[in-house]
């Protein structure tokens, strides 16, 4: 340990990457949930709460596992201090999600613990043999003509606008960048109906266009869907156009300007560069405890391979995780095969879709892959008339993203009686370990089942006894 020790004070720069992504502690935040201690076994950081259970259930007393995410954040959306860094490197192993875009803070210290330390560091990548989903396609737009309302410059780490453009001029600047730093903006365009242009699902191609073609010397960009992430090489003002075309149409902005090199530091959000996007493959299939059994098999793999002195403990404590999930998927099996509908609403983003797979019924949401996507009030309207249609009383709300847009439905459509919370099983709440629901086997069972039951129309299993 005292080697890797010395080679984070001596390396300057090994993390420097991954210090970019990772946030100032906040005075604020919950503690992280009691970790699992050990005696001599290997230490253990996880990127994710159910990465955290599984781990820990394996190892028992001899591993010690650390969940650096706090109690009652968000799994994939939280951004860790920087003072992880000592801890990924003084750490064993880490257990994390190898997939784009899913959590951003966990990939990036992968490669740098990979780049830096991976004689010292195993990575364990929890979706080995997982046949992962790929996340279903979002319904295409035609956009018939080019007619832009509003333009947004948002910064994805505030979500606060910084510019925006309406009435034929813009309000507000992009913030000045400091030479050899990014950064990165979210890309709103709303038309005159005040739907949101999409430019993944839709005809419409999104570019970015500098007047002056000199701008390239000292200014670059990337785009990445509705992303633009602006890099400063050295000193200089320009300006910058967003532009749309289809096959028949073409609609540009105005121009903003844009400084590289000079300050700005003040004005940028130092988490600007969180975008909280997902890759193309949904990475949850921990909701559907059949899959959860390859996790968890996955893990004590490495484990053993780490330190093969324990392989019965090890192996042990698996089989008896892994039983207990067998026993969760025979009550979700035994309880859903009674439901009288097919088609759950969930007014949140779409966590489930490893469950809904698993025991054959339809998941409709109107919020799409990412919790930061606000529903227009076309998807809204669709989901009213999908619930109507199909007489749904039940609609199920994110505990993590609150119950604002099931009340909104709720409120609308005549057919909804209630409204019930859900676990992402991304983390854990206070008021959930107090009252033994905390685990993530009480959370499937306890919080879940009973939910996706009344929204089916089954009876609830919690209600039996």
């Amino acid at each position: 340990m005292n080697s890797r020790r010395s080679l984070l004070v001596g390396c300057g720069g090994a993390l420097t990457g991954l210090a970019g992504c990772l946030q100032s502690p906040s005075p604020s935040a919950s503690s992280s949930p009691p970790q699992s201690q050990s005696d001599g076994g290997p230490t253990v950081v996880t990127s994710l709460f159910p990465l955290y259970e599984f781990t820990s259930a394996i190892g028992g007393d001899r591993v010690s596992v650390e969940n650096p995410v706090p109690v009652g954040a968000y799994g994939h959306e939280w951004e860790p201090p920087a003072s992880l860094l000592p801890t990924l490197v003084e750490a064993d192993a880490f257990v994390y999600f190898a997939v784009e875009r899913f959590q951003p803070w966990a990939e990036a210290a992968a490669e740098q613990l990979q780049s830096a330390y991976a004689d010292s560091v195993t990575l364990i990548d929890a979706l080995e043999g997982i046949p992962l989903r790929r996340y279903a396609t979002a319904k295409n737009r035609t956009v018939e003509a080019l007619t832009v309302e509003t333009v947004a410059l948002v910064d994805p780490g505030t979500e606060n606008t910084v510019a925006d453009f309406h009435f034929d001029h813009w309000h507000g600047e992009i913030p000045d960048i400091p030479a050899g730093e990014t950064v990165t903006l979210r890309v709103v365009v709303t038309d005159h109906s005040g739907d949101v242009i999409s430019f993944t699902h839709s005809n419409v191609e999104f570019a970015v266009v500098f007047p002056d073609p000199s701008a390239a010397a000292f200014v670059s960009t990337s785009i990445d869907r509705d992303l633009v992430r602006f890099t400063a090489t050295e000193a200089g003002e320009t300006s910058v156009i967003f532009s749309l075309e289809t096959a028949d149409d073409r609609w540009q902005t105005p121009p903003i300007g844009i400084t590289a090199g000079d300050g700005g530091a003040e004005n940028r959000s130092d988490s600007s560069e969180s975008t909280h996007t997902h890759g193309e493959f949904d990475v949850k299939f921990f909701a559907d405890p059949v899959l959860a059994q390859q996790g968890v098999k996955t893990i004590r793999d490495a484990l053993i391979d780490l330190d093969p002195a324990w392989e019965h403990q090890y192996r042990e404590n698996a089989d008896a995780y892994i039983d207990e999930l067998a026993s969760v998927h025979e009550l979700y099996e035994e309880t859903l095969q009674t439901r009288t509908r097919e088609t759950v609403i969930v007014a949140g983003h779409d966590s489930f879709g490893y469950l809904a797979d698993r025991y054959g019924f339809e998941i409709h949401t109107p919020v799409g892959l990412s919790a930061d996507h606000e529903p227009t009030p076309a998807e809204i309207a669709e989901t009213i008339e999908l619930i109507e249609a199909e007489a749904i009383d039940c609609v199920l709300w994110d505990y993590f993203e609150g119950d604002r847009i099931a009340s909104v439905i709720a409120a609308e459509a005549d057919t909804v009686e209630e409204r019930r919370m859900i676990s992402p099983l991304e983390s854990t709440t206070e008021e959930w370990n107090t009252d033994g629901r905390g685990s993530l086997l009480s959370q499937m069972t306890e919080i879940n089942l009973p939910a996706f039951a009344t929204a089916l129309g089954a009876a609830d299993p919690t209600a039996e006894h």
